[in-house]
């Protein structure tokens, strides 16, 4: 079945990405946890509150197959309200973050369909005057990679340094808050995907269907790859709170399996993608709670690998420069721009 041309489909999905037709399960998270059930919901809103984590949502690994076109765009951008609106309401614009790089204070993370969609929308958000006009500011570097290059993809990839943390101290502190016996297992547990269920009734309801047919096609959506399991993710999806983000594009010389493997196992690589930038062969997206760690980080995979390291070029994002934007817009997009198309 072509999901993207099916419209029970595409509004299934709509529900499920959102988060509208997920919830956690506070009963089966109170029982597992041996907790009482009012406790247990007032440490999940805890989190939540506190922003260490959003409410529960499936993934759409189908957006890196419709967006294919990676860039990365180094920009001059007033800190204006509209500046701010722009980076929350385009769906093309996956992250945001201030910089300090030469003559930019910003750094977007962009998909899109094709170089022409990317022309289409530069073209556009000029026209609709979206940004302010460009005459004082500096022409935009941007850099562009491919999705489908991409070998690592893992938002939940800091959890097993965290539980690690745990064990050791007890605790685990994120974004200025303290998570202890009482609230890490439940963050735990919901990282993992555990204690959280799918809404079919409720689903059923809003889409006027048998619940089991909506439970029959969640599978099916699921089977195919359209979604994954629902899970809580960070509220800046690749970045923990707190945490600061750093783009690395690194040249590797030799041995390009063995460091490509070792970046796969890292517990600080959310992403990372083959390209051909340059000099440059892989683009590492990494995050550390200080800078420091960082720096140490990349030594000792130049101790690792020695000469096989060539060049790195990293742009350091700050933790306090992060500009939050709804982790699923970009995937809602492309769900609403299916659904429009099929009901003209």
């Amino acid at each position: 079945m072509d999901h993207m041309s099916n419209e029970l489909s595409l509004r299934v999905l709509r529900h499920l990405v959102s988060g509208e037709g997920v919830a956690v399960n506070i009963n089966s998270l109170s029982k597992a946890l041996d907790m009482h059930r009012a406790t247990a919901g007032k440490r999940v809103q805890w989190l939540f509150d506190n922003h260490i984590l959003d409410p529960p949502t499936c993934s759409f690994p189908q957006v890196f197959k419709e967006f294919p076109l990676f860039v990365l765009a180094w920009a001059d951008i007033p800190r204006t309200e509209q500046a701010l609106e722009f980076f929350k309401d385009e769906t093309n614009i996956f992250a945001a973050f201030s910089c300090m790089e030469g003559p930019y204070n910003t750094l977007l993370m962009e998909f899109f369909k094709d170089m022409d969609s990317y022309q289409n929308w530069r073209e556009r958000i000029v026209t609709e005057q979206k940004l302010p006009s460009r005459d004082k500011r500096a022409p935009a570097e941007v850099q562009m990679f491919s999705n489908n290059l991409a070998f690592k993809y893992n938002p939940t990839c800091f959890l097993r340094d965290m539980q690690v943390e745990f064990r050791m101290r007890g605790k685990v502190e994120l974004g200025g808050h303290v998570m202890d016996q009482s609230t890490f297992p439940i963050f735990q547990a919901l990282m993992k995907g555990e204690h959280i269920r799918v809404r079919s009734t409720f689903m059923a309801k809003e889409l006027d269907q048998d619940s089991r047919k909506i439970s029959r096609r969640v599978q099916m959506l699921r089977d195919d790859g359209f979604i994954s399991g629902p899970r809580c993710y960070f509220p800046n999806l690749l970045v923990p709170p707190g945490h600061n983000m750093i783009v690395s594009l690194l040249e590797v010389k030799e041995q390009k399996e063995l460091v490509k493997r070792a970046i796969m196992m890292d517990n600080h690589v959310p992403r990372a993608l083959r390209i051909s930038s340059r000099r440059y062969n892989m683009l590492v997206l990494s995050a550390f709670a200080k800078v420091e760690e960082f720096f140490e980080w990349g030594e000792a995979l130049k101790d690792r690998f020695g000469d096989d390291i060539g060049g790195i070029q990293n742009t350091i994002l700050s933790s306090k420069m992060v500009h939050t934007i709804k982790t699923q817009k970009v995937s809602l997009g492309i769900i609403e721009r299916r659904l429009r198309k099929i009901s003209k």
